[in-house]
């Protein structure tokens, strides 16, 4: 499928959800073409979107047997980071693990702690507001 057929698949789904915000599959497709199309993080966002309203679909749980581990290893190895006071690391790691799971707010408060030592305190705080 070229590009052009999957932006208008984007823009057909997004027209099927205003009709109706809870159709999971279209999130799950939407999820699927952006995917293709290079853009992971907001793949991932559309999967939330349907986790959110189906956390038993089929295609959800396959799709959190796959980030899950993914997102483990992150925080594990942000944790490392920060341990070790490799706080460039660390920010690589916890914008990796919300690329995967956007919003969390574990890693948030990990990034504001980041932001805070490296006194960027205007992002540290919009962390925490995103955190809460």
């Amino acid at each position: 499928m070229n590009g052009n057929l999957k932006k208008e698949a984007l823009l057909e789904l997004s027209k099927s959800l205003e009709n109706d915000e809870y159709f999971t599959d279209a999130y799950i497709l939407r999820g699927k073409i952006l995917w293709t199309m290079g853009k992971k993080k907001e793949g991932n966002i559309e999967f939330w979107k349907a986790e959110a309203i189906d956390p038993d679909h089929p295609e959800i749980k396959e799709f959190l047997k796959i980030i899950k581990p993914e997102i483990a290893e992150f925080q594990k190895q942000t944790n490392e980071a920060i341990i070790n006071n490799d706080l460039t690391r660390a920010f690589i790691l916890v914008n990796k693990g919300l690329s995967c799971q956007p919003g969390d707010s574990s890693q948030l408060i990990k990034r504001a702690f980041i932001q805070r030592k490296w006194m960027n305190f205007n992002s540290a705080l919009k962390d925490l507001e995103l955190a809460s």
